[in-house]
This record gives C-alpha cells, sequence and structure tokens, in this order.
C-alpha cells in the first residue's frame, strides 16, 4: 500500500484509473476501502519490486491526479530545472543591514552567484524569479516556478533581529505550524511583502481543497524536508548555522503543490559580523558551493 488517501472517498464508483506504463513496473492497480469507511488506499501490484524505487505526484487542472511510478536508471539529474528566488525587490528592500545595505540587494547577488555555480556544473538549467531590482509578489514567484516546470525551487532571504548577537544561517519548509515562535514572527513578516506591493494575498482561499491537492502537498513536503536537509548536511562543517537549523513555517513563497521548495535565511544582517561576511566574495562563494552540493546530494538520491 504505497498512497494512502484521506480524508474518505465517499463513492468509489466515481474513482477511476487509468494505467499507464511504458517500463512495466506495475501490473496493476486498484481503489480498497476500509471496512469503516474512513481511509481508502491506491493499491499498487509490482512486477519487480527490485525495480522500483519510488514515485511522485503531481494534480492536474482537469482535477486528475498522475503518480509517476520511477524505476531505477529511468530518470537522470542532467535537465533539471533550480528556481532561485532572490528575496524582496523594488519598493520593498526587505531588511536592512546594520551598514545600511538592503536584504533586496544582498539576495540577488547571493542568487546570481549560486546561478553561476550551478550552470558552471553543466548539469541544470537554474533561472531567478528576478534578475533586477523589481517588485515581484510571493505567489508569482511560486507561479513562476510552476510555469517553468521547475524541479526545485530555493528562495534566499537574509534574517535580522533586536539581538545584535544572533547569527547563523537557517533553512525553512513548508508547515501551517510553525516550528516555534520566532519562526511564526519571520514568516508573518515576510508573507506581508504582497501588502507592501499593494496586494494582499494572505486571505485568500486555496484554490483546491480535494484529496487529490493533499496527497501532492503531502510528496512535496517530503521532497522539500530532503533537501532542507542537505542543505543543513552541507553547511554545517563551514558555515555557522542558528542550534535549530531546520525550521517550520508558513511562508507564502513555500506553498507549491507540485514543486519542492525551501527557504534559506543567509544569516543576520543586524549582526555586524555577518554583515561583513556576507559582503565579501569568498564566503558567499562558499555558501554558493555548498548549494550546488546540496542540490547534486537532493537530486542524486531522489532520482538516482
Amino acid at each position: 500500500d504505497l498512497v494512502p488517501i484521506a480524508p474518505a472517498i465517499k463513492d468509489l464508483s466515481k474513482a477511476t484509473i487509468a494505467l499507464v506504463s511504458s517500463s512495466g513496473v506495475v501490473s496493476s492497480c486498484e481503489w480498497v476501502q476500509s471496512s469503516s469507511a474512513q481511509t481508502c488506499t491506491l493499491r499498487l501490484y509490482l512486477r519487480s519490486a527490485s525495480r522500483f524505487y519510488g514515485y511522485s505526484v503531481s494534480y492536474n487542472a482537469d482535477d486528475t491526479l498522475r503518480i509517476s511510478i520511477k524505476e531505477k536508471g529511468a530518470d537522470s539529474v542532467s535537465g533539471k530545472t533550480v528556481m532561485l528566488d532572490p528575496g524582496h525587490g523594488g519598493k520593498d528592500p526587505g531588511a536592512i543591514s546594520i551598514s545600511g545595505r538592503y536584504e533586496k540587494v544582498i539576495t540577488l547577488k547571493m542568487a546570481q552567484e549560486v546561478k553561476r555555480a550551478l550552470e558552471k556544473t553543466g548539469k541544470y538549467r537554474v533561472l531567478l524569479t528576478r534578475n533586477t531590482d523589481k517588485a515581484l509578489a510571493l505567489r508569482e514567484r511560486v507561479r513562476f516556478a510552476h510555469n517553468n516546470r521547475a524541479d526545485l525551487f530555493l528562495s534566499i532571504h537574509a534574517d535580522s533581529a533586536r539581538n545584535k548577537s544572533a547569527r547563523g544561517l537557517s533553512v525553512y519548509t513548508i508547515s501551517e505550524k510553525a516550528s516555534d515562535k520566532e519562526a511564526a514572527m519571520l514568516a508573518e513578516r515576510e508573507n506581508k511583502a504582497d501588502i507592501i506591493l499593494g496586494t494582499d494575498l494572505s486571505n485568500e482561499p486555496p484554490e483546491v481543497s480535494s484529496i487529490l491537492i493533499d496527497l501532492a502537498k503531502r510528496d512535496t513536503m517530503s521532497k522539500s524536508a530532503h533537501f532542507a536537509s542537505a542543505l543543513v548536511k552541507e553547511m554545517q562543517s563551514q558555515i555557522t548555522l542558528v542550534k535549530q537549523t531546520h525550521k517550520f513555517a508558513g511562508f507564502v513563497v513555500l506553498k507549491s503543490t507540485n514543486v519542492p521548495s525551501a527557504l534559506l535565511e543567509l544569516g543576520y544582517l543586524s549582526n555586524r559580523e555577518e554583515d561583513k561576511l556576507l559582503a565579501t566574495e569568498s564566503y558567499r562563494a562558499k555558501i554558493a558551493n555548498a548549494i550546488v552540493r546540496a542540490v547534486d546530494q537532493y537530486f542524486n538520491t531522489i532520482y538516482d
């Protein structure tokens, strides 16, 4: 039983399955409803368990769910699209560093360096949500990733705090319930960017509230957490991180249904030492190289 679905489908007669397989990994599939009728499971029967190494889920506009069964060796890391999202821009400067530099400038420069480092590997198609100092609504950033069929989304930001001694990088993935009070406050602050730009989307209702979209979200959240773990692993030996490095919060830019997403806080601009470090090319290169290794590790694990 690979894919449990909740809440219950009341009438299984309305649920249809079309099995399209070119590799022959799956021989057949069926809906199985529990005796209590509270849940149902999509059960897949494999021809060879040794050839199966995972699945991906995507939700289509015609209310259908596509579950792609992965076969070992079937996918290649080459050609995957990585979307980099420099935070803020235009009349939204973001945080202001202790030396007076704007977060929007720091994040753009960092994203451009990460783009060059990823492209240097020759393996990835790398796009930026913005390549100039322009305003971009939060959901427009997510839409841009969807429209370009991104395989991975990384939003880049820099933090600020009243405590001038606070320092360290952190990584966030999506959760409706924040991992701590600080994470909740940060998400609330970042999500107000659309209000600054004149478009308050904070109360926008979800486009779809079906069990199918919920399933796709859970698969994406799992992959997002995997990427976040890779980022922490590749940075922890060379870069100062906050104690609880991987955090969870409801950032709008992380609410993609189909694109695994993470948000990287480069450090605290309110900390004099980190502000100086982020102004140096060698330190930014260290971060960029760690991100490249994390992206490699993520795709090699998911698709290899």
